[in-house]
């Protein structure tokens, strides 16, 4: 689903539908890449389906470990910001 998602991105971002972009937009959707899909740099060496599958098995591990990490990250992010909101009232 999320080279889905990204590929979206990748079209709407772009200036033309056939090329990749360019500058700050493309500054923008790799970043996005590296935070939504950590592990897509495991893929580039895979040329056949079944060193596809298998490497898609192990990235979907990795980012169920990464969206693990984020989601606690986010969490104590909010309750922190939460403490500050309520301190000063």
């Amino acid at each position: 689903m999320v080279p889905v998602i990204l590929l979206i991105v990748g079209v709407v971002l772009s200036k033309r539908v056939t090329g990749s972009p360019e500058g700050t937009q493309g500054t923008i959707l790799g970043i996005l890449m590296w935070v939504i899909w950590l592990t897509w740099i495991v893929l580039i060496d895979a040329e056949h389906w079944y060193n596809i599958i298998f490497l898609m098995l192990i990235a979907a591990l990795l980012n169920g470990v990464w969206y693990g990490i984020v989601s606690f990250a986010l969490w104590n992010l909010g309750r922190g910001l939460g403490r500050l909101t309520s301190v000063r009232r």
